[in-house]
């Protein structure tokens, strides 16, 4: 083997060893963080904001770089950026989150929570389980940070399940739980990224989209659908994390300044978001989109979600988990 190619030789192995992050001698750091958020957002507002923030609180020690609107790709590719160390962390919907920590989609299967009141007392007393979760799989959690009210935007009312039958539901490529919805209620998916969701709607390949009203006004969705469902009060969960690699190689102080400021705009994301995502759907509602109400048809829609949550349980999260996450919230137990 030739000398210069021995060096190229230790020169790719030592870069496959050391960390792709930058936290200098001195504790200076650069924290790049990636979203699926679009510009404009409210998520890439406070996330710029949470930036400057921690900029001025650490003397400009903490430097942040915000990735918004797919930049990095789906929350598949945010997450591989991180393990590559390519990208320090991710403002993530459950869909990413489950792909670190698969139990926390417990809090994402419809018919556990009736409000937002109950997954606030769910995550006010478990939070500290998931994020000890979420250390052993190698990151640090900042702070909850949801998407608003989940919503089913479609080109016909889906009051029923047997409505999915005739229509072309999209399905996020790894979300878990849709996909075992559509599987009970016997309709066929698309598989797409979220990318993708917005011209697979210009095209007609999907007709029926999950998601918020935020959502579908910052992602423009609303602009190829007709029909929106009511809120049954169950919000699409998110979550902000960054790399525990990147997170131990920071000074103490900054450690703390970063908790502490991520705490404070998340809090500020969690109210914001809520007060904007009721704005949004009487805003889709004025712009002609017309609501149906899925809970006039709760007696066809009960079975589906009680054997929803059978299917997942034991596959998603143990049912020990489902257990403790339902009496939290409701202050019974699980029904059999």
């Amino acid at each position: 083997m030739s000398k210069r190619l021995l060096v190229l030789c230790l020169i790719a192995l030592t870069s496959a060893l050391v960390p792709m992050q930058w936290v200098s001698a001195t504790g200076e750091a650069e924290m790049r963080i990636a979203t699926l958020a679009p510009p404009g957002s409210s998520w890439e507002r406070i996330f710029k904001a949470f930036g400057n923030s921690l900029k001025e609180k650490t003397g400009g020690r903490i430097n942040t770089k915000l990735y918004a609107g797919g930049q990095a790709g789906d929350e598949r590719d945010i997450i591989r950026k991180m393990k590559a160390g390519q990208m320090d962390g991710g403002a993530l919907t459950s869909i990413g989150l489950g792909q670190i920590v698969r139990p926390v989609l417990v809090l994402q299967v419809p018919g556990i929570f009736e409000n937002p009141t109950q997954l606030a007392k769910v995550r006010t007393e478990m939070s500290a389980e998931f994020e000890k979760q979420f250390d052993t799989a190698g990151y640090v959690f900042l702070g909850w940070g949801d998407v608003g009210d989940r919503r089913v935007l479609s080109n016909k009312p889906i009051n029923s399940p047997k409505d999915y039958l005739s229509a072309r539901p999209w399905v996020w490529t790894e979300d878990p739980i849709s996909a075992e919805l559509m599987k009970i209620v016997g309709a066929n998916p698309v598989l797409l990224g979220l990318p993708e969701v917005f011209p697979a709607l210009q095209t007609g390949m999907v007709d029926t989209v999950v998601g918020s009203a935020t959502a579908a006004v910052a992602l423009q969705w609303f602009r190829h659908v007709k029909f929106m469902s009511k809120s049954t009060g169950e919000p699409v969960v998110g979550a902000t994390v960054v790399r525990k690699a990147w997170f131990d190689a920071l000074a103490p102080d900054l450690k703390e300044t970063l908790r502490e400021t991520a705490l404070k705009a998340h809090e500020q994301l969690l109210t914001r978001i809520r007060s904007e995502d009721e704005a949004a759907a009487k805003t889709l509602v004025g712009r002609g989109i017309t609501e149906f109400d899925q809970m006039a048809q709760r007696s066809e829609w009960e079975p589906v979600i009680k054997k929803l949550i059978k299917n997942l349980t034991g596959k998603i999260y143990p049912k020990e988990l489902l257990e403790r996450v339902w009496k939290t919230a409701h202050g019974t137990p699980l029904p059999s």
